[in-house]
């Protein structure tokens, strides 16, 4: 069971550029939880991240964190769960830094599947995954493929015949249905086309998946009618999931 009044700590400076991606991300949080913000790292980030069920720290380069006041809030937190949300500046941090345990990192794309992730375990409807599992174990737990097919009928376009080809299989999806609920869309090329391509799929629900989903290319697709934007390199779960939700959106709104 959820606690009824879940209490959340955000760590980190208000005015990085991924800033945007975490707020949407925490909309997924119920509305009775409590946020708790920090800015900088002083004594009472401890003290707010301690207090947390839910504490998520937000870096926008490698360095910008000591190891000193990192292994200070995994010390804090050891009681409730703890997740490094890490910027783009942070994409090759893995191979050359030890700071952060793999398995508590996750980057900013992700971070909506990973609070979900996070959501279920404080139910008790997912195993925890400790802070010492390794960058394997990580994987598995977070990047598993849901089992069966799609709850809604889906299609993929994408310029790389291979990559729609693998994103259907691993949709379940054989052949395309007539007409499908949702379309998804690999926006990695011309964007002219892809518009174009957004406004050609009429009464279907339009979700797009790009290798580097950035804040400023996802207004642009929100702005052309797509109802979300997904990483390719995010959990299947996590497309799966915005596929229902815009099937859903558009249902109840079909204008």
């Amino acid at each position: 069971m959820r606690p009824s009044a879940l209490r959340v700590a955000l760590l980190g400076r208000c005015d990085a550029a991924e800033v945007p991606w975490v707020e949407a991300a925490l909309s997924l949080l119920p509305r009775t939880a409590i946020v708790d913000r920090a800015d900088a790292w002083q004594n009472e980030s401890l003290q707010i991240a301690a207090q947390s069920d839910l504490c998520i720290v937000f870096q926008s380069w490698p360095d910008e964190i000591s190891a000193r006041t990192a292994h200070a809030l995994i010390t804090a937190c050891a009681a409730g769960r703890l997740v490094c949300c890490q910027g783009a500046w942070c994409a090759s941090a893995g191979r050359s830094r030890t700071i952060w345990p793999p398995a508590l990192c996750v980057f900013v794309e992700h971070l909506s599947s990973r609070i979900e992730y996070e959501l279920a375990v404080l139910a008790g409807e997912r195993p925890p995954l400790p802070a010492t599992a390794s960058r394997d174990e990580a994987f598995a737990a977070h990047y598993e493929l849901p089992v069966g097919s799609a709850a809604v009928a889906v299609d993929v376009e994408s310029p790389d015949p291979a990559y729609a080809r693998e994103l259907r299989r691993a949709f379940d999806v054989l052949e395309p249905a007539a007409p499908p609920k949702c379309i998804v869309i690999d926006v990695d090329r011309c964007a002219d086309d892809t518009m174009r391509r957004v406004h050609s799929q009429g009464a279907a629900a339009v979700v797009a998946v790009a290798g580097f989903a950035r804040p400023e290319l996802i207004g642009e697709l929100e702005s052309a009618g797509v109802s979300a934007t997904v990483s390719k390199l995010a959990p299947l779960s996590e497309l799966r999931a915005a596929c229902a939700r815009a099937v859903t959106e558009r249902s109840a709104n079909p204008d």
